[in-house]
């Protein structure tokens, strides 16, 4: 079978939502065939209507993300990676189940009652998931396109010029050995006198006073130049220095058989990433001289980072293959929840509470222990949220622990009441059962996605269970939500929630057929 990509997958579920379109359309066209309609059947043809509009957004928007994505990452995002065309794969069979077999079904038969409600709800929920899938892709291929960027820029060699095998088979006696220039300012007009291979070489027609330049004393010109550079990066970087310190050196290599071939003129080759290297390269210094080295300009350069990579610094050789990586806002270290933005009042705290995004970061943030009255009257310990009437009752025998009570769910869920806590959403009123507020789902938020807002425990449940297969969830989300797959955790395991392992769909069967037909093109 042909190898399943990202757009394969993003071309079949535009073909499944504008496939409900058309089924839906039909259904529509069957009942304005009808002569009489009774009030109910114009409900129906209401919520027809709307679930008709609802297919053709969800086909046209899928589509505009595909386009514009493709033409921003290429075949990156064409080919795209594990995560994404599992997590459409499965977004295409729900899609078939869930949509597009009960429309056939009401289709074939008229006397099949057609719940359009469901079917609304899937629709938006798929091309919503479609979208933050194709979201979550682009910002890694960005991730990679940003790393492979800095890589390149600190691994940046100008190419090999068409001359060089031949300079190197040319005799080296001219070349001299300059020593490195002295870090410490003071010390700057301070040089040990250099020693040159040329005084132990016999040059029969070489001569200072010679009109015309032999190919030794040209490499000595570009070795001398390429060490004049050295030293005006380390005079620009250093504190104190100054300019004059790269003629200080050459006045005290007056005597050198290359001087005459020296540029007079500025570098023409100075770049920011030259003065990077040169202050980041490794530096040995004895200890006579130890004392007297000056850290500051390393530090600085350490500090600064490798520059970026653009179109001006990098070599006219590269310029015409060179595409610089798409603009790509990085999450902060220091928060992990991204990329889900910071939760704060203009954005509602993404429907959570308050209180429920400080128990994430510390317990005691948001959470305190209050002695309250219960329906009964009596003033008894709670842990409460800090920010809403989020409460629950505190241990009879150490009130300042946390209920550490294991729940049980007949879906096989598992989960502590610190995960009730970091799901809840802003209570008004107390309840007397744990099950009776209402809750956000983390999993979502851990994802990047915005959650809605569940009536009740079960509810929220259901959602996890149906909506988050542990195949599919990756290390950084179970790590995120301390969510524990499979099996009961071990003593010392820390976890919030233990769910059931799932297994992935395979595509054998009817849906199987119509996903490989769907990407591959073949019946």
């Amino acid at each position: 079978m042909a190898e399943i990509t990202v757009l394969g997958c993003i071309s079949a579920i535009t073909s499944a939502f504008q496939g409900g379109a058309d089924l839906a359309q039909s259904l529509q066209e069957r009942r304005q065939r009808r002569r009489r309609r009774r009030d109910s059947e114009m409900e129906q043809v209401y919520a027809e209507r709307m679930l008709h509009r609802a297919l053709v957004d969800a086909a046209e928007k899928t589509q505009t993300e595909c386009v514009e994505r493709r033409h921003r990452y290429g075949q990156a995002f064409v080919h795209g990676d594990s995560f994404a065309t599992a997590e459409l794969k499965d977004v295409m069979i729900g899609l078939q189940m869930e949509v597009i077999q009960p429309l056939q079904l009401a289709r074939g038969s008229e006397d099949t009652a057609l719940e359009i409600a469901p079917l609304h709800e899937a629709v938006i929920t798929y091309k919503a998931t479609t979208i933050r899938i194709l979201e979550h892709l682009c910002y890694r291929i960005s991730v990679s396109y940003a790393r492979q960027s800095q890589y390149n820029s600190n691994d940046f060699v100008s190419p090999v010029s068409p001359a060089l095998p031949q300079r190197m088979s040319l005799n080296f006696g001219a070349l001299s050995l300059q020593d490195p220039p002295p870090r410490n300012p003071d010390r700057a007009g301070y040089h040990r006198p250099s020693t040159s291979i040329a005084s132990t070489t016999p040059s029969d027609g070489q001569g200072s006073g010679s009109a015309q330049t032999s190919p030794e004393t040209t490499l000595s010109s570009e070795s001398d130049t390429n060490a004049d550079r050295g030293t005006s990066v380390w005079s620009r970087t250093t504190a104190g220095s100054q300019l004059s310190v790269s003629g200080s050196v050459r006045s005290a290599e007056s005597g050198s058989t290359c001087e005459g071939s020296l540029p007079a003129g500025p570098e023409a080759y100075e770049t920011e990433e030259d003065a990077f290297r040169a202050n980041s390269a490794p530096e040995v210094v004895t200890r006579e001289y130890e004392s007297m080295l000056s850290q500051q300009a390393l530090r600085s350069a350490s500090l600064r980072g490798p520059p970026m990579t653009t179109l001006q610094n990098v070599h006219p050789a590269y310029r015409d293959h060179y595409m610089e990586a798409p603009i790509t806002i990085f999450e902060e270290p220091d928060y992990p929840w991204s990329p889900l933005t910071r939760p704060a009042r203009h954005n509602n705290y993404h429907n959570f509470c308050k209180g429920a995004w400080k128990v994430r970061q510390k317990l005691e943030e948001g959470l305190s222990i209050t002695m309250l009255p219960n329906s009964k009257g009596t003033t008894i310990p709670y842990w409460k949220c800090k920010h809403c009437a989020f409460r629950s009752k505190a241990s009879s025998t150490n009130s300042s622990t946390l209920p550490d009570s294991i729940y049980f769910d007949q879906r096989g869920v598992r989960y502590r009441w610190v995960f009730l806590v970091k799901s809840h959403c802003a209570a008004t009123a107390p309840q007397e059962s744990n099950d009776a507020y209402s809750y956000c789902c983390i999993f979502c938020a851990a994802q990047g996605t915005e959650t809605i807002t569940y009536k009740d425990l079960k509810a929220l449940l259901g959602h996890v269970t149906s909506k988050h297969k542990t195949h599919m969830m990756t290390p950084e989300v179970k790590e995120k939500t301390r969510c524990v797959v499979g099996g009961a955790p071990g003593k010392d395991e820390v976890w919030d929630i233990n769910l059931p392992e799932t297994q992935g769909r395979n595509l054998m069967g009817s849906a199987g057929r119509f996903v490989i037909s769907a990407v591959t093109g073949l019946s």
